[in-house]
């Protein structure tokens, strides 16, 4: 008898429920706000109808129009959810627990779409990888500048829960290889970069077989070139930041330090290693007839101005990302040695240019100085002679393509060593000569004139030592008889 009542009643409860149900979806499909809020409160006894409703209300609710840009989408939805905010506080008493379920309904049903639907034929095709990136980038940064509008209308999750479950929910599939993609996005952009470059420029790399199948790289160019491109260093190193500008915002912590220190990788394996040090291969095996001021020197200059703009990505946009200590000691230790490789190429390249420098002034002196230039037969006024001239025209142009390739103390030093084998040259040059009275003056004048042009190398050893050159050849006016009482006095006396 009781099992027969318990039944009915049952029955009884089930049919009151799904009546209550069935006008609330009444009431919702006329959009009577008042009637919903007077159902929803009659079924909240009933445990099924009342998550029925809640569902029925989201399902009302979502959107099942396609929209044409993610800009759209974002302003829509932004409306959508401030109008079912305000009705869910007026009609639910757990307002809290249905905006929750309609804000997740959403990610999972029309923003996980939405983004499915633009990245997946991008990511499948491996044609399209840079626009995939950029996308990937453009997508995410749109759904986290939501993120912050819809945490307005989600009351029962923080807003950083909020963005790792958007996080979750509708990129996890494409960030999961991300790191990859743009680490090899980033080595294909650069190595194209640099082969368009080396073909305009006629630059072969080839490989000489060595022990154990191994080889050394030959380097082939035309000698009439720099090779040192600023285009291709902007270039390389602005898809660096683009890359870098990605990763910032779609990875984090320990995988973001991981991905940053693999990019700046590869930049200094493709500008240092690849570009620089290729360059400086082709200026260190040129001739130096080529390019008598040093085809080196220019391309250190191209060098150094390029190194300058790696460093400042390395301090301003590489170290602010890597927040992993044992990545950042990483990037550290390749700067180093990289930055030791080029130096050693560049110290071993300056020595041979000093060197070719230094010979070709010895060339113009034993070419162009004539015997009669310190001896002559008549009493012509004093002047410069023609080697002296030469040799002071092509100093000054040395001194411009060292001031154009180095600087700070680096080029303080080389002016210096510079500035030393001139002495040495011009000293022992001078002393073939048999040098007349009248031949005195012009030595004179030419001493006086290879002073004044490495006075330009800013050095007070250089002109006190061009100086004592001076000083020595003005004995050669002095008369014999008063050798002894001129050298006992200053700066003779000193030497």
């Amino acid at each position: 008898m009781y099992a027969k009542v318990r039944r009915h009643i049952f029955t009884k409860y089930a049919e009151t429920e799904q009546l209550l149900v069935n006008e609330f979806i009444e009431s919702l499909r006329s959009l009577d706000s008042r009637r919903m809020k007077e159902y929803a409160v009659a079924l909240q006894p009933f445990g099924k109808g009342s998550g029925q409703v809640v569902t029925e209300y989201i399902h009302h609710n979502i959107p099942i129009q396609k929209f044409t840009s993610v800009d759209e989408m974002v302003v829509k939805v932004e409306k959508l959810c401030k109008k079912v905010y305000v009705q869910v506080v007026d009609i639910f008493d757990n307002a809290e627990v249905v905006m929750s379920k309609f804000i997740q309904s959403l990610l999972e049903r029309v923003l996980q779409k939405f983004v499915d639907e633009d990245l997946g034929p991008l990511m499948a095709s491996v044609n399209e990888r840079e626009r995939y990136l950029k996308r990937l980038y453009d997508l995410y940064v749109k759904m986290m500048e939501l993120h912050g509008k819809l945490g307005k209308y989600e009351m029962s999750l923080d807003m950083a829960y909020l963005a790792k479950l958007m996080r979750v929910v509708l990129f996890h599939k494409y960030l999961s290889n991300y790191a990859e993609m743009e680490a090899q996005h980033l080595t294909a952009v650069t190595t194209r970069t640099l082969e368009v470059f080396n073909v305009r420029m006629g630059i072969s790399r080839k490989r000489a077989a060595g022990p154990g199948g191994g080889g050394s790289a030959g380097v082939q160019g035309r000698p009439d070139e720099t090779y040192v491109s600023m285009e291709v260093c902007t270039n390389v190193l602005h898809e660096a930041k683009e890359s870098i500008r990605r990763a910032s915002a779609l990875l984090m912590d320990k995988e973001l330090s991981v991905l940053v220190r693999e990019l700046y990788f590869i930049v200094l394996d493709k500008l240092c290693i690849e570009h620089f040090l290729t360059a400086l291969e082709i200026a260190q095996s040129a001739d130096p007839k080529s390019s008598p001021t040093g085809l080196f020197c220019l391309v250190v200059g191209g060098v150094n101005s390029s190194m300058h703009l790696i460093e400042k990505l390395y301090r301003d946009t590489v170290v602010p990302c890597i927040s992993y200590a044992p990545e950042a000691t990483k990037c550290l230790e390749r700067k180093r040695e990289t930055t030791l490789k080029l130096e050693s190429k560049i110290e071993a390249g300056i020595e041979r240019s000093l060197t070719g420098m230094v010979g070709t002034i010895k060339n113009f002196l034993s070419s162009c100085q004539k015997k009669t230039d310190f001896k002559p037969d008549d009493m012509a006024l004093p002047a410069l002679t023609d080697a002296c001239q030469k040799v002071v025209a092509y100093i000054m142009e040395c001194r411009r393509v060292l001031d154009m390739s180095l600087d700070g103390k680096n080029l303080e030093v080389v002016l210096l060593e510079f500035g030393i084998r001139i002495q040495r040259v011009i000293y022992d040059h001078v002393q073939q000569f048999v040098i007349s009275e009248n031949g005195a003056m012009n030595i004179i004048c030419d001493m006086n004139e290879y002073r004044k042009a490495v006075k330009e190398f800013s050095s007070p050893f250089l002109d006190e030592l061009f100086g004592s050159l001076q000083a020595l050849c003005n004995i050669f006016i002095v008369k014999p008889e008063n050798l002894p009482q001129v050298c006992s006095e200053e700066p003779y006396v000193s030497w």
